[in-house]
């Protein structure tokens, strides 16, 4: 795997997120930036695999959902986070191996945090606050 920086482009930060929740469910999945809270991940516009994850269940609640995150950064220089088309590069470059034998990856930093989430709520909200 080339690093990006190779011909001066700036450092890619991203992350692969682990989630696991009180009901079973599972999902493993890259981002761009660094996420250290529910509103991270939620916000981030190209999370796909979070929202599919958090379908999984519908009309239930997923108390006490784990996020277990490790940061990575790609290349030399200030970081930025990395955007959909790298996001799609690592996921193609880990298809390919083993993640520990991925050389030009950084490791930044590992962090965990729980949240709860109301799959009725967001319903509700997205129908304006009708329940």
């Amino acid at each position: 795997m080339n690093p990006k920086n190779a011909h001066g482009f700036p450092a890619i930060v991203f992350s692969r997120v682990k989630l696991w929740s009180d009901t079973g469910e599972e999902a493993e999945f890259f981002m761009g930036g660094a996420p250290e809270s529910y509103e991270d991940i939620e916000d981030h516009e190209d999370c796909i695999d979070f929202k599919e994850f958090l379908e999984q269940t519908p009309g239930t609640n997923m108390e006490g959902i784990t996020a277990f995150v490790t940061t990575f950064s790609e290349g030399d220089g200030e970081g930025q986070p990395a955007d959909q088309e790298d996001i799609y590069r690592i996921y193609a470059a880990v298809a390919d191996v083993d993640l520990d034998t991925i050389t030009g990856w950084t490791w930044i930093s590992e962090n965990q945090f729980t949240f709860d989430y109301d799959a009725g709520e967001l319903l509700s909200q997205d129908m304006g606050g009708i329940e």
